[in-house]
């Protein structure tokens, strides 16, 4: 089988380089959710989701030797004899338009990720401020000043640093109204595969028995031939008359009908 390097911004094959090595996805589960999220595929990605890590060990995709380490190898001066158990790809190669759209993508993911954890410690900080500090800089603000020096109360500025814990609830309940969904499509359509699988499989079971009948009423009707064929041989040389279309036609043969 040819594989394909799986990574985004590789286009390595095992039949146009043969100077690179190709490694199957890990079977530890956690390993190869690793080398998935490396690969920024998203072919890759849902067949890991829909068909599990097995699917993905016997599929055509590999990861090649240009995305590891050299610490990574049995042998540097030789990629073919492996990898150790547990080395996990780092180095990004390949094309240099797919690299930059590979690196644009992992930047796209820290933002994400740097913008979702501003956010949490925004929520902590909100939670964690006392309620005597509102008092305190309350009472500050407010002094009272001589009737001679009285003048028009200005409002009282805003304080800042304080974020009020309901700017962030819509997005949480965001959160919490589409992830149950997503795993309920998740767990729908793995079930459907495994259902489809099975039957698939309970359909070549039934076949069996249908081609071995088939098979061995092909092997009686060429006896069936043979024999007629020898009884001709046989009425001619000793000028016998015999009567072989009794069975309603000289070549009828039995069959089966044809099963897709």
């Amino acid at each position: 089988m040819h594989r394909s390097c799986a990574v985004f911004s590789c286009a390595n094959r095992s039949l146009k380089n043969g100077n690179i090595s190709m490694y199957r996805f890990p079977a530890d589960p956690a390993l190869c959710e690793k080398w998935v999220e490396f690969c920024k595929s998203d072919q890759i990605t849902e067949m890991l989701v829909l068909q599990g890590v097995a699917k993905l060990r016997t599929s055509s995709f590999s990861v090649c030797s240009d995305h590891f380490e050299n610490r990574c190898f049995v042998n540097p001066k030789n990629t073919t004899q492996g990898i150790y158990k547990g080395s996990i790809p780092t180095i990004i190669a390949g094309h240099p338009v797919l690299v930059s759209n590979f690196n644009k993508a992992n930047q796209i993911a820290e933002y994400h990720a740097f913008d979702a954890n501003q956010q949490d410690e925004s929520e902590q900080f909100a939670e964690r401020m006392p309620v005597e500090v509102l008092h305190n800089e309350s009472e500050e603000v407010i002094e009272p000043t001589p009737p001679e020096q009285a003048v028009e109360p200005a409002p009282l500025p805003e304080i800042s640093g304080i974020i009020n814990p309901s700017t962030f609830d819509c997005e949480c309940e965001q959160k919490s109204e589409y992830e149950p969904k997503f795993y309920a499509e998740r767990s729908r359509a793995v079930g459907l595969v495994e259902e489809l699988d099975a039957t698939r499989k309970k359909l070549r079971e039934s076949k069996k028995p249908y081609h071995r009948n088939k098979q061995t009423l092909q092997r009686v009707n060429e006896s069936i031939a043979r024999l007629k064929d020898k009884m001709r041989r046989y009425a001619s040389e000793h000028h016998i008359k015999v009567d072989l279309d009794s069975s309603g036609g000289e070549d009828e043969e039995y069959g089966f009908p044809n099963v897709l």
